[in-house]
């Protein structure tokens, strides 16, 4: 494979401003969150990283969101210049049968194929995010994140002149992860890679839905395994899923 999706750009979460309901629509080199809330955070100007596609609105959710972080609080990948696409989540909808379209045991794809292991680093105004450290904010001040948590799902390799190739998300294992989702904890430092099983060929990059599809965001937690159990800390009181997290 010679690029081998080693080639993931840095890709950067621009000026968060997290609420759960209503998803912004993501500008030229951002994608938009379905669901998300926060807390804290000093605003904070910075260059991010690039990202590409422009993010979708997520549909309603209802509620009104805590205010969250602004700034270039990224997600970096394993190096490259390949750019990211990063679509809107859906937000919460009305139950039905989300259980029988988010399975917790999806069918998989390939029986076979390579494992590609795409680590996520953290950044904030260019630099690696210490985490439960303080960083040093641009004109002043520090920033000290204590939770970052979020979904990313249905997970597709870019092919030059094909269309995108949905790819399994997998566990440390080579094992479909439950419901075919990415959770992103970075209090377990074993949750900061993101594994698909793909096909030998050539990618040129990758693409995903950040948070979750609405068929899982319309689960029931109590009745779900991690990562949509309650443990996860994501569940939104009213209906639905936070699709990220963050507090400092």
């Amino acid at each position: 494979m010679a690029r081998r999706a080693a080639r993931w750009a840095r890709f950067a979460l621009l000026a968060v401003t997290t609420a759960c309901g209503n998803a912004p629509t993501g500008g030229p080199g951002s994608g938009g969150a379905g669901n998300a809330a926060g807390s804290g955070g000093a605003p904070a100007a910075g260059a991010g990283g690039t990202s590409g596609g422009a993010g979708a609105s997520g549909a309603s959710g209802g509620g009104a969101g805590a205010e969250g972080i602004a700034g270039s609080f990224g997600i970096a990948g394993g190096g490259g210049s390949s750019g990211l696409s990063g679509t809107a989540g859906l937000g919460a909808g009305e139950g039905g049968v989300a259980a029988a379209l988010c399975p917790e045991a999806p069918t998989p794809r390939l029986t076979s194929g390579t494992v590609l292991e795409l680590p996520l680093e953290l950044t904030f105004d260019g630099a690696p995010l210490l985490f439960a450290e303080a960083n040093p904010v641009p004109g002043g001040g520090t920033l000290t994140p204590l939770g970052v948590r979020f979904y990313i799902s249905d997970v597709a390799l870019l092919r030059d002149s094909a269309e995108p190739l949905p790819v399994d998300v997998v566990t440390s294992t080579g094992t479909i992860a439950p419901y075919g989702i990415y959770f992103f904890d970075a209090d377990d430092d074993t949750s900061t890679t993101l594994r698909v099983l793909a096909p030998s060929g050539e990618y040129a990059g990758i693409t995903f839905l950040w948070g979750l599809a609405q068929s899982c965001n319309t689960r029931t937690p109590e009745a779900s395994s991690a990562p949509l159990s309650p443990t996860s800390q994501m569940t939104w009181p009213h209906t639905g899923y936070l699709f990220f997290r963050y507090e400092g």
